[in-house]
């Protein structure tokens, strides 16, 4: 069964997205089937990845789409890697995704529908937004470990703090395991 991580951290330019896409790239260069998940409205995981921010991520959830018919799947040349053993998909996010959490009644959407998807893959990867919203919640009771990237500098820090708040109010519905990462 696979596993669900989530990168946040309330200060942007910290590397989430950078680090989600080379983890999850270099995962699926290792023989791994990895789905990338756009979690933030600004659908830079998507653009990153050389696609057109596309509401898959709200279609997903609010709408119930089936994940063969929203995974978007990226292509090899996206790992500037010769030998690629595994698979990389992607479920696109754009300006619906802030709308998510307004959409939808269930705090346990995103954990139900994800659970369905960890038999197939071997981890999902969310790449979550800077700003705080309802949708955070709901992601951080779905996975299993969530990565807190942050730089060397006060302002990241104090963001680092606050989103570790966030991440513990969150634990009492799921254990959940975060890491901190640094760069």
């Amino acid at each position: 069964m696979g596993k669900i991580i989530a990168l946040t951290n309330h200060k942007g330019g910290v590397g989430k997205t950078t680090l989600a896409m080379n983890i999850g790239l270099g995962l699926a260069a290792r023989g791994k089937k990895v789905v990338l998940v756009d979690a933030d409205a600004q659908g830079t995981l998507t653009q990153g990845l050389g696609f057109e921010p596309a509401p898959a991520f709200y279609n997903v959830l609010v709408r119930g789409e089936n994940f063969q018919n929203a995974i978007i799947p990226v292509e090899a040349e996206k790992y500037q890697i010769n030998d690629i053993r595994g698979w990389a998909g992607l479920i696109a996010g754009n300006g619906e995704t802030r709308h998510i959490a307004e959409s939808i009644s269930n705090a346990m959407a995103v954990k139900e529908r994800f659970e369905t998807l960890k038999t197939g893959v071997d981890y999902v990867i969310f790449d979550m937004a800077p700003t705080e919203s309802l949708l955070h919640p709901l992601v951080y009771i779905a996975v299993d470990a969530v990565l807190l990237p942050t730089t060397c500098e006060d302002w990241a820090v104090r963001s680092l703090r606050k989103t570790m708040g966030y991440v513990t109010a969150a634990n009492s519905y799921r254990t959940i395991k975060p890491i901190v990462t640094g760069k």
